[in-house]
């Protein structure tokens, strides 16, 4: 059962033409807005949400594509989740 989805549109990458800086523009861009961070702070507020209504021994199931594989998101992850 979906509980919260959130788009998070992507950036357009470069092209293989692109200067310099418009590439370094895009990195830039790219450093602000870390999706894996955006995501660990909305399931903070779900397992706050669940443990409010009454769930709080039950586990959180979150369903995340492979973009999510990484430091950030796996050093951050609430217990029960």
């Amino acid at each position: 059962m979906p509980v919260c989805f959130e788009e998070v549109p992507v950036l357009k990458k470069p092209g293989r033409k692109a200067d310099a800086q418009e590439i370094a523009r895009y990195k830039a861009e790219s450093r602000k807005r870390p999706s894996s961070r955006m995501a660990l702070d909305r399931l903070r507020q779900l397992r706050e949400d669940f443990d409010a209504a009454g769930a709080a021994d039950k586990d959180l199931l979150v369903a995340l594509d492979g973009g999510f594989c990484n430091r950030v998101f796996f050093g951050g992850v609430p217990q029960r989740v």
